[in-house]
């Protein structure tokens, strides 16, 4: 009988828990740090897509510390037909123009001008540029008719479609300043 017992004993340590067995939690963080893994290698992948990298983010502030005259005095007058007959050859470049405005659209801070920047005998003519510009803190708001001077970041061209369902193509400039006259 003894012999029947023993048998009964090793059946018994054989039906362990499987949460029991060592093998079993070496599994389980062996996915752990694989999940773990897999997680940080695509937050990292990310940022370097988003161009979010330690390194870069230093020079960015740095870049962004220029201060406000300095920036001023970098951007360049030129006309529209130069940025309208070649947009890649002036294409991120600092630019500056003076104009009427005729349309603002506002979305919170989120500012987009029209603006007439040509100026003739009569006034300004129909030579539109598309600006975006993101409103600081307390500045006060851009209304239609205002003359303003805005230096910024020439986008290339934007097509968009108009209230009467066609299309128009003008100059685009991502301002970083604008002053109103």
């Amino acid at each position: 009988m003894e012999e029947q017992n023993e048998g009964a004993v090793e059946v018994v340590a054989e039906k362990k828990k499987i949460t029991q067995r060592w093998w079993f939690w070496v599994i389980i963080v062996l996915c752990g740090v694989m999940v773990l893994s897999i997680v940080f290698d695509e937050s990292a992948s990310n940022d370097l897509d988003s161009g979010s990298t330690g390194i870069k983010d230093i020079k960015d502030s740095s870049s962004t510390q220029m201060d406000e005259q300095t920036y001023k005095s970098q951007c360049m007058r030129y006309t529209y037909d130069e940025l309208a007959r070649n947009p890649d050859t002036y294409k991120n470049k600092s630019v500056v123009f003076t104009g009427k405005v005729i349309q603002v659209m506002e979305d919170g801070n989120d500012v987009v001008l029209r603006v007439n920047v040509t100026k003739s005998e009569s006034g300004l003519s129909s030579d539109t540029v598309y600006v975006t510009y993101k409103r600081k803190g307390a500045e006060g708001r851009i209304l239609e008719d205002d003359l303003i001077t805005f230096y910024g970041a020439f986008r290339g061209l934007k097509t968009y479609t108009t209230i009467f369902n066609s299309t128009m193509t003008i100059p685009h400039v991502d301002a970083k300043y604008i002053d109103q006259n």
